[in-house]
């Protein structure tokens, strides 16, 4: 059983988390004291998502959790930290939005999702969990949020910034798309370069302060109590399908 009660959101310092291995902060987390587990390179996803964390596993709960089939080697980690560990049944299809089956943005009892191309038995157990799930426009929730408490996020997604805001009354810094590195390019997505590291500690995998919304970015995590923390000094910071948490301090 994990120690994280709610996904994205650990109440207590992080101690093991999944995510890919290519960039510095990789190393850093490791230097810290953090067990970190690299994700798994399934070659039929475009060459700029097949290492991504938020792609292939997805916590439910404490108890349950979610993996590709494609990424069946992440299993034996897993069932150290979950009593219940459920692997997707059918192939992932390459083209998106088929590629975002676990794909879900979870902001405390609101899942943030394109449905239809959800995996079913994710939606399933959800919704007997009474979870709220939130049809979206973009099948890339969880790569466009970044969930800063469980009633504030960040996200360059529109869509999911009003479902957040008019519906679900979420306190919302809504930002333009980009200013993350993804590929030597700047097109990646906010919720791909960062994680919580504790209650009161949100990462990014490089130099957010050099984002051109930083200051907006500061300012709203602080008004929720939450602080800033680069792990590497790459000029800006990487999209890497962010981190999954799936342990942390008892």
């Amino acid at each position: 059983m994990s120690n994280l009660l709610l996904p994205n959101l650990p109440q207590s310092p992080v101690t093991h988390i999944i995510m890919d291995n290519s960039c510095k902060a990789f190393e850093t987390l490791k230097s810290m004291g953090i067990s970190v587990t690299d994700t798994v390179s399934i070659n039929k996803l475009p060459i700029y998502e097949r290492t991504h964390a938020d792609m292939q596993v997805l916590p439910l709960d404490k108890d349950t959790v979610f993996l590709l089939r494609e990424s069946e080697q992440l299993l034996p980690v897993l069932e150290e930290h979950y009593d219940n560990v459920i692997m997707c049944k059918d192939e992932l299809i390459r083209t998106y939005p088929f590629n975002t089956a676990l794909n879900c943005a979870i902001v405390k009892n609101n899942i943030f999702c394109r449905i239809d191309f959800v995996y079913d038995e994710f939606l399933w157990l959800a919704e007997d969990y009474g979870f709220n799930m939130i049809d979206t426009q973009n099948g890339y929730a969880k790569c466009s949020t970044a969930v800063v408490t469980e009633n504030a996020i960040i996200t360059d997604s529109k869509d999911i910034g009003k479902r957040a805001r008019e519906e679900n009354a979420v306190d919302v810094l809504e930002i333009p798309y980009g200013g993350v590195r993804l590929l030597n390019t700047n097109r990646g997505y906010i919720g791909g370069c960062c994680f919580k590291l504790s209650k009161d500690i949100l990462a990014f995998t490089g130099q957010i302060k050099n984002h051109p919304k930083y200051e907006e970015i500061k300012s709203f995590c602080l008004s929720h109590g939450v602080f800033i923390e680069e792990l590497s000094d790459e000029e800006m910071p990487a999209d890497i399908g962010g981190a999954v948490i799936i342990d942390t301090k008892k």
